[in-house]
C-alpha cells in the first residue's frame, strides 16, 4: 500500500483474509486487515463500504481480540468521517477513545485517536478543532516513532490550513 501497488496490496489483504480465518489467531488479525483495506480503498465511499463488509463479517469474541479492536476502530471512524457518516463515525470515535485510553493504553493509539478526533471535527466543519487534534496527533506519532503516520497528520494539517487559506482569500 505504502510503495503505490494498491492491486498488489488488495490482493495479499484478500490472501490474508483468508488464512486468517483458517487459524487459530486470526481474532488477532481480522481487526487490522479489514482496518488496512478501509484505508486502501480508493475514496470515501468504497471505505465506507468495507467498514460495512467488516461489521457484517467480523462479530463476537472468537472473531475479534478486544485490543486488537482499535485497528479497526480507528480507520472505521476516520472512514465514516470523510464519508459524512458523522453518527457511525462519532460512535467508532467512542469506541476508539476506551480502546486507547484504557485498554491499549500506548501514545501512539493516543495519537491515533487524536487523528480520529480530526477528522470528526473536519467533518463537522471545525477546521481549528481540526488542525489542533491533527496537530495533536503530529506530536503523538513523531513521539512514537511512527513516521509513516506523522507524516499523513502533518499533510493533513497542511491540506487542511491551505483549504482555509484559499476559502479565507475568496470570502
Amino acid at each position: 500500500m505504502h510503495r503505490g501497488d494498491p492491486d498488489r496490496a488488495s490482493a495479499l489483504l484478500d490472501e490474508a483474509l483468508d488464512l486468517a480465518r483458517t487459524t487459530d489467531v486470526g481474532f488477532h488479525l481480522l481487526d487490522r486487515i479489514y482496518g488496512t483495506r478501509i484505508t486502501l480503498a480508493a475514496d470515501p465511499e468504497e471505505a465506507l463500504a468495507t467498514v460495512a463488509e467488516a461489521e457484517a463479517s467480523v462479530r463476537g469474541p472468537l472473531e475479534t481480540c478486544p485490543g486488537c479492536r482499535i485497528t479497526f476502530a480507528v480507520p472505521a471512524a476516520i472512514a465514516s468521517a470523510r464519508a459524512g457518516a458523522i453518527e457511525e463515525a462519532a460512535v467508532l470515535a467512542r469506541a476508539s477513545a476506551y480502546l486507547a485510553h484504557v485498554v491499549m493504553r500506548l501514545p501512539a493509539w493516543d495519537a491515533a485517536h487524536d487523528e480520529v478526533l480530526a477528522h470528526l471535527a473536519l467533518a463537522k466543519g471545525d477546521v481549528a478543532e481540526g488542525v489542533a487534534r491533527s496537530s495533536a496527533a503530529v506530536a503523538g506519532f513523531a513521539a512514537a516513532g511512527q513516521p509513516l503516520d506523522e507524516r499523513r497528520c502533518r499533510d493533513l494539517v497542511a491540506t487542511t490550513r491551505g483549504e482555509r487559506s484559499r476559502n479565507a482569500a475568496r470570502g
